[in-house]
């Protein structure tokens, strides 16, 4: 399920993307791109990311107590939101001011931000449940409307305010999904404020704002930065380059879904030649698609893009990298996990994600955006190397990974990008 649902999602935005970038042009889509990025942000801090600590709730919990458990936790998300949501609009004049966006626009990207987070918590949830089929349901459906509505939106719309149109069709699923879910949790769970269930939360939700923060930085810093050091059109055409690369970003997504239930599992049971097999055959697979994918993106990205997007495609290995450099860090992350230190993991990607800030300076004063897509690339590597550094010393003998697993994927990525800038014309 968790296949076909990137699957779908991605025909969906196959056909999606090349016909908004054109609707909108490099500047209007430039807007929306530095939008999400602000919607990315706040998704972390609105919720307090109470939604990490359910993997580790799940292998603590009996299925009574989880259910309770995931009620009272998104219920101090609510609370976290509503405190942040009412400082923010007493201080709005000078909020408004750094944001560059009105009033309107700020309070639909508080309620927008919310809302996907409880897609999200949801999301999580029926992970580990292992009910991946409603995973499905609600990302194919919140894909659909989000197209609809955002294509209506942009037609009935003047040209002067194109980017509106797909804020708004894109911010109304998600606010209506938001409280939706909410119901849905809180009448399973029917419990709100749980003195046990939220000394469990705090102490691990905590360090992960943090760990979702750099993560946001790392991802989307250079789109703000690019904004500001280069301009707007750049942020259109680096940022169409950019989404068409994460596709291997949403597949390591769905295949991560489905292998995390089953990594707590081989580590509680103490499995670990089988964990270390089933690894093996995790990476081949992962491995082979991220070569296919660079192969292929050439004669995919012209279809893909109109003719003013077409000079981003030489970032798109570079960011294929970039996710493949998360998919290995990712093996250590589960570790930090399962041992409750979500402390490790907030220190070891703070550190990546300030580096990414200056990285991102330096390397787009001096390559432009690509400089950005370099930067990004650096400080995930950076970000693998550090959580493997930490992870070994935290499990020790229970680590299963070594570099021989991951030596055939350096030498088939390193041979394709190869052939990608030497046998294309970019």
């Amino acid at each position: 399920y968790n296949t076909i649902s990137t699957i779908l999602l991605y025909a969906i935005t196959f056909f999606s993307a090349p016909l908004f970038s054109r609707l909108l042009g490099t500047t209007n889509y430039g807007v929306v791109q530095v939008y999400n990025t602000w919607v990315s942000f706040f998704v972390v801090i609105l919720g307090l990311y109470t939604r990490g600590t359910l993997s580790i709730a799940k292998v603590n919990m009996d299925e009574d107590e989880f259910l309770r458990y995931q009620s009272s936790v998104l219920f101090l998300s609510v609370c976290a939101f509503a405190i942040i949501f009412i400082v923010m609009l007493l201080f709005h004049p000078v909020i408004v001011s750094f944001f560059g966006l009105d009033l309107r626009y700020l309070v639909l990207m508080l309620l927008q931000s919310f809302g996907t987070y409880c897609v999200y918590f949801i999301n999580t949830k029926f992970t580990y449940e292992m009910k991946a089929q409603y995973n499905l349901i609600i990302s194919v459906t919140l894909a659909i409307v989000n197209f609809g509505l955002s294509y209506l939106l942009i037609k009935v719309l003047n040209a002067e305010h194109l980017y509106s149109g797909r804020i708004f069709g894109m911010a109304f699923p998600y606010i209506v999904a938001g409280i939706i879910i909410l119901v849905y949790i809180f009448k399973q769970g029917k419990t709100f404020y749980n003195k046990k269930f939220w000394k469990f939360c705090l102490p691990l939700c905590l360090p992960l704002i943090f760990h979702g923060i750099s993560g946001i930085i790392c991802a989307s810093s250079d789109r703000v930065m690019i904004q500001k050091m280069i301009g707007l059109t750049a942020v259109g055409i680096y940022s169409l380059a950019y989404n068409f690369a994460n596709i291997m970003d949403s597949i390591w997504g769905a295949l991560h879904n489905s292998w995390d239930p089953f990594f707590f599992e081989f580590v509680k049971n103490d499995q670990l030649q089988e964990l270390k097999r089933r690894s093996c055959n995790y990476i081949r697979l992962y491995s082979c698609l991220a070569i296919g994918f660079i192969l292929l993106t050439p004669e995919v990205f012209k279809i893909f893009a109109s003719s003013e997007y077409q000079e981003g495609a030489k970032i798109i290995p570079i960011v294929v990298l970039s996710c493949y450099a998360i998919f290995v860090y990712s093996f250590a992350a589960n570790y930090e996990f399962y041992y409750k230190r979500t402390d490790i993991v907030a220190i070891g990607s703070a550190i990546a994600g300030v580096i990414n800030i200056g990285l991102n300076y330096i390397f787009i004063g001096w390559l432009g955006y690509f400089g950005a897509a370099v930067a990004t690339v650096l400080s995930n590597v950076l970000l693998a190397v550090l959580h493997i550094l930490f992870a070994k010393k935290l499990v020790k003998d229970k680590w299963t990974y070594d570099i021989k697993m991951f030596l055939p994927a350096a030498i088939g990525l390193s041979l394709a990008i190869l052939l990608y800038y030497n046998c294309y014309s970019i």
